[in-house]
């Protein structure tokens, strides 16, 4: 069989390369510590995207609405859930890629101030 430049498979015959490089598995399937905390920080992940997309949407259609009574106040509390939201999103990101981040780090002391900030403007 003749693969075509164009075709499908021709395409996913050149990415498999790719792919494989760069899948990569930073948890020992015999240490179940760092497992857990590998699919901790996986789950987290996957709700923050989630999280995300939800407010990046929400803020886009308040965005677009005519401003009414309310209108401010939902905007600015969507604008602390998408703080909250994007800080939470960096901090797993860094937390999968090295790891556990030491409390006393001037990262997790941004993080936190970051979080609270976007608490505290959503009035959670």
């Amino acid at each position: 069989m003749r693969l075509l430049p164009g075709s499908y498979t021709s395409v996913l015959l050149m990415l498999t390369p790719l792919v494989s490089s760069l899948t990569f598995s930073p948890v020992s399937v015999t240490d179940s510590n760092k497992a857990n905390e590998y699919g901790l920080g996986t789950a987290a992940l996957v709700c923050t995207i989630v999280s995300l997309l939800a407010s990046i949407l929400c803020i886009c259609w308040f965005c677009r609405m005519e401003q009414r009574l309310r209108h401010r106040l939902a905007v600015i509390l969507i604008y602390g859930d998408l703080t909250r939201g994007t800080w939470l999103f960096v901090f797993t990101i860094i937390l999968l890629a090295r790891g556990t981040v030491r409390t006393r780090s001037t990262f997790c002391q941004v993080g936190g101030l970051l979080v609270q900030y976007g608490t505290q403007t959503s009035g959670q």
